[in-house]
């Protein structure tokens, strides 16, 4: 799933009851400022969810080295 920012407790509530779901962050860190993507991500980390975060890539059309795209 998306980081669900800004609703941090709501992503910390799937979190805490599903345990196959993981955060995908490739969005947020282009949509808000960098320092309100440190501490979104310090809350993710410092609730114990650090394991669970990924760097996802929405956009494509940048992968053009890659061979499958």
């Amino acid at each position: 799933m998306h980081a669900s920012y800004p609703m941090i407790n709501v992503l910390l509530t799937v979190l805490w009851t599903r345990p196959q779901v993981y955060i995908d962050v490739g969005v947020i860190c282009y949509a808000i400022p960098r320092k309100a993507h440190h501490e979104y991500l310090r809350g993710l980390f410092d609730a114990g969810s650090g394991k669970r975060v990924m760097l996802g890539y929405d956009q494509m059309n940048r992968l053009k080295t890659n061979r499958f795209f």
